[in-house]
């Protein structure tokens, strides 16, 4: 029985159990998919596991996102089947392209996973390696659309203000965004170019080239707040550079690091994002003292950052 090694970040897990399961359905066990998440036990070595494994195992299915792609394991597992001359399968999923990679992995051919076309790409190639003249019945589009959603359940993301609304359990119908003019910017690094956009947003450009610092005091008193909300556009897309390991930015409300609260827990991304399509991110505040003075701090962490709008919303409930 053919056997694969599946490559992963902890916090996509979830996406890595969802293809195993999805592949054994589809082929009806013809093939053995090892997931270091379920297959090592208490107390065993596991280091030697994961050497014996990929020892076994006659390729390599690689889930790679911007979280995932500069991790070191993702490219210590593929680099030991690229020695060994052993088939790779990189699978692209979230903002992550086919362009975006560099070599040795892109010289392999990779799977976008949410294209239903490049999906049964990657399905026939499985077929013909698990020795089927024509791939099982299946729907490609089902599976992109389902994949779609389980990464949207992961990675926590909001795009509306309804699923906002359904993430914190409370209704928000879009409130207004606080007023640049309230607040003092300063920015601790002379890489980080930050103006006022209109009434409400700023406008941020720059080329951080290891960390930068916009700190923002509110001048006003103001009623305790229970959360604060983060809309982040990108009118051109932001890049991570070259060895960075996806962080976009870091929120930081009274000098305390606050993680995001969507889909009803806490963040698991600790708020590494480079998304480009930017998103609501909600910090609920509840457990810090917001009092009378209030600053933000984001900390941006190696980035290429053509022009980014930010605008900051208070809610109480």
């Amino acid at each position: 029985m053919r056997k694969y090694f599946v490559s992963f970040i902890t916090q996509e897990a979830d996406l890595a159990r969802y293809l195993r399961d999805y592949l054994n359905d589809l082929f009806q066990g013809r093939a053995q998919y090892f997931l270091s998440a379920d297959g090592i036990g208490p107390g065993e070595d596991w280091l030697k596991r994961i050497r014996g494994e990929i020892n076994e195992a006659a390729g390599i299915l690689v889930l790679l996102s911007d979280q995932s792609f500069y991790r070191p394991w993702i490219n210590i597992e593929t680099g030991a089947f690229w020695i060994n001359g052993k088939t790779i399968f990189p699978l692209c999923h979230g903002d992550l392209r086919i362009s975006d990679l560099h070599k040795p992995i892109a010289d392999f051919q990779a799977t976008l996973l949410n294209d239903p076309t490049s999906v049964s790409q990657f399905i026939r190639a499985i077929s013909v390696e698990v020795g089927l003249q024509a791939p099982p019945a299946y729907d490609a589009a089902v599976f992109v659309e389902r994949w779609k959603q389980l990464v949207k359940r992961v990675t926590g993301t909001c795009e509306t203000w309804a699923e906002l609304s359904a993430a914190i359990g409370a209704r928000v119908q879009s409130p207004d965004a606080e007023l640049m003019e309230s607040y003092d910017i300063l920015s601790e690094n002379p890489q980080l170019i930050v103006r006022r956009h209109g009434a409400n947003a700023l406008a941020i450009n720059g080329y951080v080239e290891d960390a930068a610092v916009l700190h923002l005091k509110r001048r006003a008193a103001i009623e305790p707040p229970r959360f604060l909300v983060v809309l982040v556009e990108q009118p051109v897309p932001t890049q991570s550079l070259p060895g960075a390991f996806g962080q976009f930015f870091k929120v930081l409300v009274n000098g305390e690091v606050i993680l995001p609260y969507l889909a009803g827990q806490r963040h698991p991304l600790d708020q590494q994002y480079t998304r480009r399509g930017g998103g609501l991110f909600a910090y609920d505040l509840a457990a810090i003292s917001v009092a009378s003075a209030l600053e933000i701090t984001m900390i941006f962490w190696k980035l290429a950052i053509p022009r980014l709008h930010v605008r900051f919303f208070f809610m109480p409930t």
